[in-house]
């Protein structure tokens, strides 16, 4: 499916909508439709100072909506300057990725984005094995430092205490996974080959040209994997797969996945219970 590029008109309602967000859940600037330049920066910076979320907020990080906007002021310059058309690709698909980031749900979000956003999440649900094996990593790490430091008081502290390991452990995870998948690939077109040789049988005939198209399919997949490991690009030629980039902070991420998303099990191994108070 070809990716459609959203119009100015599109990118304003977005625009409002991560703005409005701002106020709406941290109490930083106001809801309105046109904004100063002044006034946007003063709300990232306000932002990236880790402020903390309103009651029911639908986004729970600062850092994270901070980076969203960020990223979509990248997108909307490219579009106003009519930047190449693999540029605007990918900082849109970054958009897209970071919005799946910082918010539970798309209440609010403009619709020409909803199905977009839904289409991203319906891709990443069925890279789920990948993804839950990657926060297994993460788990491990944390595991880890409670037998030899004991549990952390937060979420936040506990991913900004391993996070350099984390970066490093999911780099090197990253490389095996995609080592697997040419590997696998590797393993098709052999399978393919053999088909060629396999004799023609009159109840099951097989076209060589459709082998071939398919090895030729396969070939071209393979080169991708190689290329994006040897670039070290996986992240931008497969962005719906190697998710958690060590450059998008990974911190606010995992911290918001540990808090919010894990199982309470792993949560309760991992963060020391709140002390109450005796009467």
């Amino acid at each position: 499916m070809a990716v459609v590029i959203p119009s100015i008109e599109e990118l304003n309602e977005l625009e409002q909508h991560l703005y409005a967000q701002a106020y709406y859940c941290f109490g930083v600037g106001a809801n309105k439709e046109i904004y100063t330049e002044i006034e946007k920066q003063s709300i990232l910076r306000k932002l990236r100072d880790r402020i903390q979320a309103k009651e029911g907020a639908a986004c729970t990080s600062s850092i994270l909506l901070a980076e969203l906007i960020k990223t979509f002021e990248k997108l909307k310059e490219s579009v106003e300057q009519a930047s190449e058309l693999k540029e605007k690709k990918e900082i849109l698909s970054m958009v897209f990725n970071q919005y799946d980031d910082a918010f539970d749900d798309l209440y609010g979000l403009p619709e020409a984005f909803i199905r977009r956003v839904s289409g991203l999440r319906g891709v990443k649900k069925r890279n789920r094995k990948f993804l839950d094996r990657k926060y297994e990593v993460f788990y491990g790490i944390l595991r880890q430092y409670v037998e030899q430091h004991g549990k952390f008081d937060n979420a936040a502290q506990a991913a900004k205490s391993v996070i350099l390991e984390v970066k490093a452990a999911f780099q090197q995870f990253d490389r095996e996974y995609a080592l697997e998948k040419v590997a696998e690939i590797d393993e098709k077109i052999r399978d393919e080959k053999q088909n060629l040789e396999k004799p023609k049988s009159k109840e099951f005939p097989i076209k060589p040209v459709s082998i071939e198209k398919r090895i030729k399919k396969l070939e071209k997949q393979k080169s991708d994997w190689l290329t994006a490991m040897k670039q070290k690009t996986l992240y931008k030629y497969f962005p719906t797969i190697f998710i958690l980039n060590s450059e998008n902070y990974p911190e606010e991420i995992l911290a918001r996945h540990l808090k919010v998303k894990a199982n309470k099990t792993i949560y309760d191994q991992i963060i020391e219970k709140p002390q109450t108070e005796s009467v």
